[in-house]
């Protein structure tokens, strides 16, 4: 037969209500990183740190552990959209705002797009087409 493999994503709140008997702080019971939350509740380990915040190598969004926050989608996101744009205007197939008009110019000159290819005023040449 064979075996299933699965993945953790969240604590059940058995878990958090545990953790916070044990003396963990709210915001360390959302970051803790799974395999320490099930060895700290199999071993009954009370918060060991004192005042002290809880290690990094616990965390869930310690960069050592590949862990992911919230924010570092979303920042890959914003990332992405703007590629897209910068993309779009140095191309020529979005408009390009006239406050950004001479920065957009100058990029395409040193990746040696030519002159012939400028947008005129806030149309590029396919927005000028419509």
């Amino acid at each position: 037969m064979a075996s299933r493999a699965s993945v953790k994503f969240m604590l059940t709140a058995r878990e958090k209500a545990g953790l916070l008997e044990l003396g963990y702080r709210p915001d360390e019971v959302e970051d803790m990183r799974f395999e320490v939350v099930a060895r700290v509740l199999q071993r009954r380990t009370r918060r060991p740190f004192g005042e002290r915040p809880m290690p990094r190598e616990w965390r869930r969004s310690s960069s050592q552990h590949g862990g992911v926050t919230v924010a570092r989608p979303l920042l890959g996101s914003v990332m992405v959209v703007l590629l897209l744009v910068l993309g779009g205007w140095l191309s020529g197939i979005l408009p390009v705002p006239r406050s950004l008009e001479s920065s957009i110019y100058a990029l395409r000159e040193r990746c040696g797009w030519s002159q012939r290819d400028k947008l005129h005023g806030r149309r590029s040449r396919y927005w000028a087409a419509l």
